[in-house]
C-alpha cells in the first residue's frame, strides 16, 4: 500500500487559513490512533466469535485480544 503524498494539500490548506499545523498534526494523530485501537479490537471479537473457544470466559478473550494488539 502507497502512502499519498499529502503535503500539497497541506500547503494549499495553509496558505488559505482554513487550520494551523497543530490542528493538522492532531487530527492525523487521532485518526491514526483510533484506527490502531478499534481495528484489532473488531477483528479479534470477530474471530474470537467464530472460532468458538471451548472456554469462552473473559480472560480467555483478554488473552486473545492481547495478542492482537501486539
Amino acid at each position: 500500500m502507497q502512502i499519498p503524498n499529502l503535503r500539497p494539500v497541506f500547503v494549499r490548506e495553509q496558505t488559505n487559513k482554513m487550520y494551523s499545523p497543530t490542528a493538522y498534526f492532531l487530527a492525523g494523530w487521532l485518526s491514526s490512533t483510533i484506527f490502531l485501537l478499534f481495528y484489532p479490537l473488531i477483528t479479534s471479537s470477530i474471530s474470537f466469535y467464530f472460532l468458538k473457544f471451548k472456554n469462552n470466559s473473559i480472560q480467555n478473550y483478554g488473552r486473545w485480544l492481547g495478542v492482537f494488539f501486539i
